[in-house]
């Protein structure tokens, strides 16, 4: 995993909020084969070879999970907490979602939270994300760019037309834009 990041601590609080509204979720974390995690944690645990990109590595795990998950998902980072139903959510008309966030101007688009209705629509949204990110990344490596905001850079090529509250259709499917404010929240 990152260091520094103590995912046992934000998953011993975003698994009981999730299952204060869901009980009887099946959640699933995603991870590479190192982490150390207790047996405890309320989850089953997917272990994948990843590599050190976290955003790329991200993108490359969420769409291979949708090839083999034939049903809605929610994709959220650790550090994300569910605060209430998001069952008004999924009555829209979207096969994926995304939150844009004003607050964070240069990561306006939540690369944390995905909603998913279509697997096979995200998936195909993911591996275009995929060739994006390595793209970007090497492009802006000789400039001093950091390699990990090529996945907010790859987002916003992607997503920059959409505002919050519309539904978009795209050549994956029909992507959502919710407000941040109002469907997720991050406590860390």
């Amino acid at each position: 995993g990152c260091s520094g990041i103590d995912y046992a601590q934000d998953m011993a609080i975003s698994i009981p909020a999730a299952r204060q509204h869901y009980p009887d979720a099946e959640i699933m974390m995603l991870t590479d084969q190192t982490t150390q995690f207790s047996n405890d944690l309320g989850c089953r645990l997917i272990r994948l070879p990843v590599g050190t990109d976290l955003g790329l590595e991200r993108t490359r795990t969420q769409e291979a999970f949708s090839r083999i998950w034939g049903g809605p998902a929610l994709h959220l980072d650790t550090d994300m907490e569910i605060r209430k139903p998001l069952t008004e959510l999924y009555s829209h008309p979207f096969d994926f979602g995304l939150t844009w966030r004003s607050e964070i101007p240069s990561q306006q688009i939540n690369g944390g939270m995905f909603m998913v209705r279509t697997p096979g629509a995200f998936a195909a949204f993911q591996r275009s994300m995929l060739v994006l990110i390595p793209a970007i990344a090497e492009a802006y490596q000789d400039a001093g760019k950091l390699v990990a905001q090529a996945e907010q850079m790859a987002l916003h090529m992607l997503w920059a037309h959409c505002r919050p509250n519309d539904i978009h259709q795209t050549r994956w499917g029909r992507m959502a834009v919710f407000p941040a404010s109002v469907v997720n929240y991050t406590y860390a």
